[in-house]
This record gives structure tokens, C-alpha cells and sequence, in this order.
């Protein structure tokens, strides 16, 4: 089956480049299609749009530059299993330089129940995508680094390939129901909630 080319305009086209040669960036998604290892209950659209909130609050909380990404992708790809779902991921940029990126998207990945999240060296270098899932269906398998090479060329045709993806990259409000102050205390309890209280310091300032 042919893949349709991404829908990215000229300008996130080249902020996405300058993020890739200057910081560390990934890919990073809170969507799932169903509990139990895809094998369980269905997860409503209300649950997943609840779960991409709490993962945006943590990732700006933390102070990553995120840019939302919205499209097709193949949830337990290279497996039998495998099929197509519709999710919002985030395409995630290391803007402060903190040198934890990777760390913390495999542990929000394991969080949100993942198959894998992609990870990006500063320069679009040893692009990885990998696994966080203990599923018997997941690709890569929990632990496993499949290297994707490196990025050269238009980033949204590189990013669309891997995994069989159809991404649309967009921009995103700042939310004003509760700004930035009240994003930092909720992505602190949010991330209590899912068992992660190291990912913020005590002292934490505001992005």
C-alpha cells in the first residue's frame, strides 16, 4: 500500500531542521488503542486526549520545546499483529540543552504504555527508535535500539518511513485554562500518578 506524503508546511519544515541540528529531539506519543498489550479493553477518544494533556503538561513542564504531530501509525509494527491507528504523538526538542531527553521519553514510554518512542542525537544523528514495551506484539522489544540512520534531507519524509507513519506537524496554543503556573503543578501530580516523582526537581523553574 502506498503511504500519502506527510502535509507539513515550509515553515515547520524548517524549524524542525534547525531544532534537529542544534539539540537532541525524539518522538514521543500517550495514545494507545486498547489495554493489555492491544489485547484488552478499548481506549476511548475522551481517555487518550486525557492521556496526550498529562504527557504535554510533563514535556513542557520539564521545558522540551514540543510540536504536535497528528496521524497514521502502525502500533505493534513487525508483528502479526500490527495495524493501523490514528494518534496524536509530539515531536519533542531538547531547547535547554538538559542532556536527559532520551532518558525521559523511554520512561514516559513506559509510562503510557508504548511500544517504543524515536530519539534523535543533535545533528539528526543515530536516530533510534526504542523499544519500552514488555509486550509479546511490541517492536522493537523492551530494551532493543533499532538504528534508523541517520537524518539527511526533508526530516517529515525521513520521520514518515519509519514505521509506515503519515505525520502532519502543527503548532501548539499554550492552553490558557490553567497556564504555565498551574501546567507545572499538574505535571508534577501527573507524574506521581504515573509513578515518575524524579522526573522534576524540587526547585523547579518555570519554562
Amino acid at each position: 500500500m502506498n503511504t500519502p506524503k506527510p502535509k507539513v508546511q515550509e515553515s515547520s519544515i524548517s524549524r524542525i531542521n534547525d531544532h534537529l541540528n542544534g539539540h537532541d529531539c525524539g518522538f514521543i506519543s500517550a495514545e494507545r488503542n486498547k489495554t493489555d498489550c492491544n489485547r484488552g479493553e478499548q481506549i476511548t477518544y475522551d481517555q487518550n486526549l486525557s492521556r496526550t494533556r498529562k504527557l504535554y503538561a510533563i514535556l513542557r513542564t520539564k521545558g522540551y520545546g514540543v510540536t504536535k504531530v497528528k496521524g497514521s501509525y502502525i502500533e505493534a509494527y513487525g508483528s502479526p499483529n500490527a495495524h493501523e491507528v490514528s494518534e496524536t504523538s509530539f515531536f519533542v526538542t531538547d531547547l535547554n540543552d538538559l542532556g536527559d531527553l532520551k532518558e525521559t521519553l523511554i520512561s514516559l514510554g513506559e509510562a503510557f504504555e508504548q511500544d517504543s518512542i524515536l530519539y534523535s542525537e543533535v545533528g539528526g544523528k543515530n536516530v533510534q527508535l526504542i523499544g519500552v514495551s514488555d509486550c509479546d506484539n511490541a517492536y522493537p522489544s523492551r530494551g532493543e535500539s533499532v538504528s534508523q540512520g541517520s537524518i539527511t534531507g526533508d526530516p517529515s519524509q525521513f520521520f514518515s518511513r519509519i514505521g509506515s507513519r503519515q505525520l502532519s506537524f502543527h503548532e501548539i496554543a499554550e492552553p490558557g485554562v490553567y497556564g504555565r503556573a498551574g501546567r507545572s503543578q499538574l505535571a508534577k501530580i501527573y507524574a506521581e500518578e504515573l509513578n515518575l516523582p524524579d522526573l522534576f526537581p524540587k526547585k523547579l523553574k518555570q519554562s
